[in-house]
């Protein structure tokens, strides 16, 4: 019997007239992998159409993904090329991310590459999060966590402080033996010091260390953030001005209202805004009680009309001993 004859061959006349981006496989699943691992992959393409294909940006949507690829060259039809990525993990648990790829292909100009991975945690801590409250105005005031390695083989070393809380804090890293599971702990103590200002305050601390491995050592961190009010005869319902997210030009009215701790009356003689672009904000302060005992500060004004953030401080003026001069933080970010 005689052989079928070969299937025929694409030609340039077979090819649609413009340029058509397919991908291999589309999907990088790097599995589980450690916290501290860092992993590359190659993602192949080729160009299906019948004109030259051009791929005009590369572009992660997350800082854990960066790129290598070169924008500058065309593909002829039927040319073959790659995009490689590096991931490198943030968080903890299984991870979904994409990379968008722009071309001139007209039927999908816009692909994404889909990176999947089980991040696996090196540590955990508790508590995750320094929610620090209320500290007193003119005290010191101490904070920690608690470190627990999950593998064998960790050995944190340093302890680093950052944030406006930075120059009035020093934190001190301990072994702090083992746990009920065998499992090695550290204890992290933050020691914050009497002249941290009236008012709302952030920080971030980063733990670091290393973990051994067949490779060698690989550096393992964790990150935290630090916040908490500083208050002492005054009170505040926030001492935080939070306008969150604001339209470009949009119309801008938040308060908080201030009480004595001892409910006393009091005055609050004068306010003003400053900090970067708050050049569209007035600030003003008012009783909300005959006695005084209760005052409220509003902010308002017209936001600006490019976006980013907004940060600031309202300055008040009292007749409380100590707290004559206090400041009101204002955070927020314009977007559209």
């Amino acid at each position: 019997m005689a052989s079928p004859p070969p299937a025929a061959s694409a030609t340039s006349a077979d090819l649609p007239p413009y340029a058509t981006l397919a991908f291999d496989n589309p999907l990088v699943d790097f599995g589980r992998l450690a916290d501290f691992d860092k992993r590359q992959a190659t993602v192949m393409f080729r160009n299906d159409g019948g004109t030259p294909l051009r791929i005009t940006k590369v572009e992660p949507t997350c800082g854990c993904t960066s790129v290598g690829f070169d924008t500058s060259r065309t593909y002829a039809p039927g040319e073959r090329g790659e995009i490689t990525l590096a991931f490198t993990p943030k968080g903890q648990g299984p991870q979904t991310k994409l990379v968008r790829v722009l071309s001139n292909d007209p039927d999908e100009p816009v692909r994404n590459i889909t990176i999947k991975a089980n991040v696996v945690p090196s540590l955990s801590a508790e508590p995750r999060v320094l929610q620090l409250d209320r500290i007193p105005l003119g005290e010191p005031f101490a904070t920690g966590t608690t470190l627990t390695a999950l593998r064998p083989g960790i050995d944190l070393r340093t302890v680093t402080l950052g944030g406006d809380l930075q120059p009035h804090a020093r934190a001190t890293i301990t072994p702090a033996g083992t746990d009920g599971a065998g499992r090695d702990t550290w204890r992290v103590d933050v020691v914050l010091d009497d002249r941290l200002p009236w008012g709302w305050h952030t920080g971030s601390m980063v733990v670091n260390g290393v973990a051994s491995t067949e490779d060698g050592e690989r550096p393992v961190s964790m990150n935290f953030a630090i916040n908490g009010s500083v208050e002492g005869d005054l009170r505040a319902s926030d001492s935080m001005l939070r306008l969150m997210v604001v339209a470009p030009g949009g119309t801008i009215e938040q308060s908080i209202d201030l009480r004595r701790d001892d409910g006393e009356p009091f005055r609050c003689t004068a306010a003003a805004v400053t900090g970067d672009r708050t050049a569209g904000f007035a600030a003003d302060v008012a009783p909300l009680d005959p006695d005084g005992r209760a005052w409220r500060v509003t902010l308002s004004g017209t936001a600006p009309t490019t976006p980013g953030s907004l940060v600031g401080s309202v300055l008040i003026s009292t007749d409380v001993p100590g707290e004559e001069a206090i400041a009101v933080r204002i955070g927020g970010v314009v977007r559209r």
